[in-house]
């Protein structure tokens, strides 16, 4: 009898949960118009810590898949799936529990197979895409006009005091003032065509409200906007939690 072929490659858990998390980046690509994985991620982890999904609401969603599969389309709880089991891989991981770890990630490539077989098949298509579709397309439209502002924001987010941010106050007050020079300069150089927010008074509020933390999109589910995102990866909450290193 043959032996074990030792060029075959053995992957440990942290490379398999690599593996799992590009496989569910391409998902996402096809599946999201702008997609970001960091930040679904980031709502599922937050959902299951604070215990939005348990084991509960996640049987329940698969009882709903099943009894409603010409109204839902299926691989969408397939991909939650997937993403919720790679998560708690992750979170095993963290706590050195990798029997466990390794349960959760092959469950998540089950998971992920699942959804690639059926949306390479008959996706199916339910009310919520179509809802959702247009009201991504309405965002979108209503947002981008900022979008150079807040990708400043973000860069400057992320280059915090030593220890992180320690509160939304500190971190406007330590960016608006070179914000304000970005945008000054650009009115010096570019005519302002480049910032729609040049209006300091309607700046303010704006970078306020991108940094706040938004209660109603984690009721639903959704992750923060990419402004708070950077806030909350660069605090010092963050930054200070062993478990993040």
């Amino acid at each position: 009898m043959a032996g074990c072929d030792s060029k075959i490659e053995a992957f440990n858990l942290n490379t398999t949960i690599e593996k799992t998390l590009s496989i569910l980046s391409l998902l996402l690509y096809r599946l999201e118009l702008k997609f970001d994985l960091s930040a679904h991620m980031a709502g599922i982890h937050q959902a299951i810590m604070d215990g939005t999904i348990n084991a509960e609401t996640i049987e329940q969603e698969e009882d709903n898949r099943n009894l409603q599969s010409k109204i839902k389309a299926p691989y969408k709880s397939h991909f939650h799936h997937a993403c919720i089991y790679t998560e708690l891989a992750k979170i095993k991981q963290g706590e050195r529990d990798e029997n466990t770890a390794w349960s959760f990630i092959v469950q998540a490539n089950y998971q992920a197979g699942l959804t690639f077989g059926i949306l390479s098949t008959y996706p199916g298509v339910d009310e919520e895409d179509v809802l959702s579709k247009l009201g991504r397309k309405a965002t979108q439209a209503r947002h981008s006009e900022y979008d150079p502002e807040r990708r400043e924001v973000i860069k400057l987010l992320s280059s915090p005091p030593s220890g992180g941010w320690k509160s939304e106050k500190e971190a406007f007050e330590s960016i608006i003032e070179p914000l304000k020079s970005i945008i000054n300069e650009s009115l010096k150089t570019l005519g302002g065509k480049r910032f729609a927010l040049t209006n300091i008074k309607k700046l303010e509020p704006a970078v306020k409200r991108w940094l706040s933390y938004d209660k109603k999109k984690r009721e639903k589910g959704e992750p923060q906007i990419m402004v708070r995102q950077t806030y909350e990866k660069y605090s010092h909450e963050t930054l200070s939690n062993p478990n993040n290193h």
